[in-house]
């Protein structure tokens, strides 16, 4: 019996369809990939290579990983993180959440295209890797009967009353054309890149709908346009701790225009003082705020220490080798009154920024996801990679950075 597997491999130390075989057998349960770059396996003198060519090979070993990760449902080690992983990271969350599913219910048009699916119907979501250097145009069948079940309709059945509705993850507009068989997905690939169509709800009805991801990772909104569909969509209620806002249910007529609104409140109230909020002195390199937690056994703490190690890490000058002698530390503080899973944040000018949430897990994800949009919002600079690819500039997530 076993929850994981971890595989000491990279994803090019076998030839595809590895490590299908190993997902396979595991079902949906964890899968990881563990090894990281050896670049000395393709060339003993890697490290004499220009800098430049060492990135791009490092980038393109990057596009090759993900792209297994994809389709077998493997989880990639920070070892391979670039700004494309770290991107692609947040949608192998809620595709791995989804769990795999071996049966795709759909098939794409023309080759060097490969596909894989996670979770079902409504929640479902669609991962299309491009296996070209130029960016194209997926076109996809998708069988209503087979997302709705997982399993392959061997005899003819009725078309499934409700029709999954997609967005791409990754930016730009899905066409939805939705009839009464097969209905029809598409949306934009980059070069040797993926994107991932999720299901955003179910349409009941017929005719062409495009659906796109707006916003900027805290005013996230939902956009519908009908160009000749005439029905009726169910949205679904939440993505994570993003709830809907408002009804449902919506009817659509050809030439109509609708954007709903999903919001994380407690994101929304943590993040409202973020942009006057004092973080650092004058210089950048000492820390402007303290912060007190909760006694709650060591939940708590672990917040506070990770949104020190937050600042630790952006503040270490690149020159400093020896991560020992950069001396920063935010000052922390237990407080019995504070409620469990709560930290607070206080800066010079008695400004306050308050973290909480019911449960480890949801004050986890509050904390990542407040730490992003510090990280976008104040200090866009510090980043994995600050120099992408230009086919890369285009990898953007439906809420960017997290």
């Amino acid at each position: 019996y076993m929850d994981t597997m971890m595989i000491e491999n990279t994803p090019w130390d076998h030839a595809p369809p590895f490590p299908l075989a190993m997902r396979l057998a595991l079902g949906e349960k964890g899968l990881t990939l563990w090894e990281k770059y050896d670049e000395k396996t393709f060339d003993p003198n890697f490290n004499k290579w220009p800098i430049e060519e060492q990135r791009l090979f490092r980038h393109n070993l990057c596009r090759f990983a993900v792209h297994r990760s994809a389709v077998t449902g493997a989880a990639l080690p920070a070892w391979y993180l670039t700004e494309y992983a770290e991107a692609y990271s947040h949608a192998f969350v809620r595709m791995n959440d989804a769990g795999f599913k071996p049966v795709v219910g759909a098939r794409i048009a023309g080759v060097r295209w490969e596909l894989a699916r996670y979770g079902l119907g409504e929640k479902s979501y669609i991962a299309i890797c491009n296996e070209t250097n130029v960016a194209r145009n997926a076109e996809l069948e998708v069988f209503p009967d087979e997302m709705a079940t997982g399993v392959v309709a061997l005899t003819p059945s009725p078309p499934h009353p409700l029709t999954p509705l997609y967005a791409p993850f990754f930016g730009g507009k899905a066409r939805n054309v939705l009839t009464a068989g097969a209905p029809r997905v598409e949306c934009q690939v980059g070069p040797l890149l993926i994107n991932v169509l999720e299901a955003v709800g179910s349409a009941d009805g017929a005719g062409e709908l495009a659906a796109e991801w707006l916003g900027d990772g805290v005013d996230v909104r939902l956009a519908l346009e009908s160009k000749s569909f005439t029905g009726k969509v169910t949205l679904r209620e939440a993505f994570e701790s993003f709830a809907l806002e408002g009804a449902r249910e919506r009817a659509l007529k050809p030439g109509d225009r609708i954007e709903m609104a999903y919001r994380d409140a407690a994101l929304a109230e943590a993040v409202a003082p973020v942009r006057d909020f004092a973080f650092l002195d004058a210089g950048g390199r000492k820390p402007a705020f303290t912060i007190i937690y909760a006694e709650d056994g060591g939940d708590s703490r672990d917040m506070a220490d990770r949104i020190n190690e937050f600042f630790w890490s952006m503040t270490r000058p690149a020159e400093l080798k020896n991560p020992a002698q950069h001396k920063f530390s935010v000052p922390r503080t237990a407080d019995a009154a504070l409620p469990a899973h709560t930290v607070v944040l206080t800066d010079a000018a008695g400004r306050t920024i308050r973290l909480s949430s019911p449960d480890r897990e949801a004050f986890s994800r509050l904390v990542r996801r407040f730490l992003n949009v510090v990280n976008a919002f104040r200090y866009p600079d510090y980043r994995v990679d600050t120099q992408m690819y230009p086919e890369e500039r285009a990898f953007i997530s439906r809420i960017p950075r997290w």
